[in-house]
């Protein structure tokens, strides 16, 4: 008997399941549309709890790179943010083109793992191998025992101060309330014992679910007003999961649809620092959004 290896994700058979003794199973092959006249359509938004992290930390650097790469509908932010890091003298614009994939790449896991409190070990584990011009992040005061993950994290958070102050101030927080609060005052107890990097990641978890709540509740009204001047159903929220929601919409609609989205999900919160930015795939199928 073969054993199944369930791969939710991803889209292809892995070479290695080919050759062995299983059968990969893709659960989002099993999600279509009810008929021919309705496709999925999903919902992601993007880079959201790095996005928030800039609106409440108010990082002029943080928020500068998001702006620059929403200029562009192919914008990368990491790859931006990782020009301003490793390809700016301060004095001239970020030269993104120089970014090479192992910047980009510690770049991203540097800022996944101040929103989610992983230590400078698991950096140094993340960031192993990769090619990257340390000299420039030595200074007379480093030890040569010094790990390459603080060296990367001091560096970066030397480059964004107003994110460290707003790191050292939710732990401070948390130390002395006990609880965190999301973007729009919900609270969220935690244990005593709990990191400070557990309250950081629970302020962004818990804000990122508040602002996808604010614009499903939205988006409901909208498209529950073109119901109701339908026979049928046109038009139905499928499943939310994190910060990707999916649609089932008639075909004709998909277009309507789409610009309703934009105003529910990137004006949900005018006052926002940055601007919220979500991409949108249509299909027959989920594993092909």
């Amino acid at each position: 008997m073969k054993k199944a290896s369930v791969s939710p994700d991803s889209n292809e058979t892995k070479e290695s399941d080919k050759q062995s003794n299983y059968m990969s199973i893709h659960p989002r092959r099993c999600f279509c549309a009810a008929s021919n006249e309705f496709q999925l359509l999903s919902v992601d938004f993007c880079q959201m709890e790095m996005r928030i992290l800039a609106h409440l930390s108010e990082d002029a650097g943080l928020i500068s790179s998001f702006y620059e790469c929403d200029k562009n509908e192919k914008g990368d932010f990491f790859r931006q943010l990782a020009a301003s890091w490793f390809h700016s003298d301060g004095f001239q614009a970020p030269q993104v083109d120089k970014v090479s994939d192992d910047e980009r790449f510690v770049t991203k896991n540097i800022c996944y793992a101040l929103l989610y409190g992983a230590g400078s070990a698991y950096i140094s584990q993340q960031v192993a191998g990769k090619q990257i011009n340390l000299d420039s992040f030595r200074t007379a005061e480093t030890s040569e025992f010094t790990s390459v993950g603080t060296l990367l994290k001091e560096d970066f958070l030397k480059r964004h101060p107003k994110i460290k102050s707003y790191l050292e101030s939710v732990g401070k927080s948390f130390r002395e309330q006990g609880f965190i609060e999301s973007i729009f005052g919900r609270r969220r107890f935690l244990p005593t014992n709990a990191r400070d990097g557990q309250a950081v990641s629970s302020i962004m978890q818990s804000s990122s679910s508040d602002i996808m709540k604010l614009a499903m509740v939205n988006l409901f009204e909208k498209i529950s007003s073109i119901n109701d001047t339908c026979e049928e159903e046109e038009i139905r929220i499928v499943l939310e999961i994190h910060d990707e929601l999916i649609l089932e919409v008639k075909k004709n609609r998909i277009e309507e649809v789409k610009t309703i989205i934009l105003d529910c999900f990137q004006g949900s919160l005018p006052k926002f620092k940055v601007p919220l930015k979500v991409k949108m795939n249509v299909s027959d199928r989920w594993d092909t959004l």
